[in-house]
């Protein structure tokens, strides 16, 4: 199912909720035409903001606005509920280059505010990653105040499904903003200054990519996303990089930086991102093993019940496996050779793809294969 059959069919379910949203549902119908002419008008105009500020606007909101399936929703059971600008509020309510809208607040002019409740809260994108957690992030903000930025989705399709669902939204409130631009928000822009500009955007994709693999992996799983932590984490890799010097897996770091703390079950596989001084601990800290020293630890696979019967995850970013530098491997905590680990995935995207899809991972060690 693509962005846009997902999109009609969370408004399918929105419209079937209750009386309310059946009523709502007439109502459109009744309008379609004038509500197909607005969301035309809105597509428009938001292709032509991108021109503007040189900026990729999210594609499932794009999706949405080509999907003419209205322009409203709400959570039947709860006080949550979102209305899209049209073309003329979008310009009302930014800062579009040279042009501020006549709506528009100082404190919001990083952001693109896409929408409203019917109280005092502004829905944003953040389309220059100012806030450092990917364009692709929904957000809320009271804008009397300006001080608390809550995230609603981590996409925009996973906002609209809660909210069809009835599903309380849990927000995560990032209050003290400038600390967290302060680290994770300038770490990636510094990253991304070092990586060529195509290589980047491929790098991008790939995390495009496996966000849609994690909404696979939600399906089948509690997933925990979690901000919670990861500015001080970013914190942890920088110095990493100070202890790593020129072989500093620049490019996955950024990926991974973009993806955030994640833990989540598939089978008898329990993965756990690293955080904070974990990080450096495995790596180059104590508890670093003297084999592992030349890979990077970014995750744990804590499936089985003793600890000491768990994985690392590691990226072998010089490729001494052979297997690549983006390729993904598991090896035991018990482990004394590098030639015990187990070759699990060509690169992160895949890792994603193989647990989005049910699938095992490889137990065979590399020193075993043939």
């Amino acid at each position: 199912m693509n962005d846009k059959e997902k999109i009609q069919d969370i408004f399918s379910r929105f419209y079937n909720y209750d009386e309310e949203t059946q009523k709502a549902q007439k109502e459109f119908l009744e309008n379609k035409d004038s509500y197909s002419e607005l969301l035309k008008n809105t597509l428009r105009a938001a292709y032509e903001i991108e021109g503007r500020l040189g900026i990729s606007l999210p594609e499932q909101y794009k999706e949405f606005l080509k999907a003419e399936v209205g322009n409203y929703i709400y959570n039947p059971d709860s006080i949550d509920e979102f209305r899209a600008y049209d073309a003329k509020e979008l310009y009302e309510f930014n800062y579009i280059g040279e042009k501020v809208g006549y709506s528009a607040i100082e404190e919001l002019k990083d952001f693109l505010i896409v929408g409203q409740d019917e109280g005092e809260c502004s829905y944003f994108f953040d389309v220059h990653d100012t806030l450092g957690r990917g364009i692709d992030t929904f957000w809320r903000v009271d804008r009397n105040d300006c001080e608390d930025f809550e995230i609603v989705g981590e996409n925009f399709i996973e906002f609209l499904d809660a909210t069809a669902r009835g599903k309380e939204i849990v927000s995560n409130t990032v209050q003290d903003n400038e600390n967290i631009v302060a680290t994770v928000g300038d770490y990636k822009k510094e990253l991304s200054r070092m990586i060529p500009e195509k290589r980047l955007r491929e790098l991008d994709g790939d995390i495009k990519m496996i966000k849609n693999y994690v909404d696979e992996i939600r399906k089948k799983d509690d997933l925990l996303l979690s901000e919670e932590y990861w500015d001080e984490s970013a914190e942890s890799l920088n110095r990493m990089r100070e202890f790593m010097a020129d072989s500093y897996p620049v490019e996955f770091v950024y990926v991974l930086l973009n993806l955030r703390y994640f833990a989540f079950t598939i089978g008898n596989v329990a993965i756990e991102a690293l955080i904070l001084e974990s990080l450096e601990k495995f790596n180059m800290g104590k508890r670093a093993k003297k084999h592992l020293r030349d890979v990077l630890v970014f995750a744990l696979n804590k499936g089985e019940v003793d600890e000491s019967d768990w994985d690392f995850v590691f990226v072998d970013y010089k490729n001494i496996l052979g297997k690549g530098s983006d390729a993904i491997y598991t090896i035991g905590f018990k482990s004394k050779r590098l030639e015990e680990a187990c070759h699990v995935a060509k690169d992160i995207v895949d890792l994603f793809r193989i647990f989005a899809e049910g699938g095992e991972l490889n137990t065979t060690p590399i020193g075993r294969m043939k």
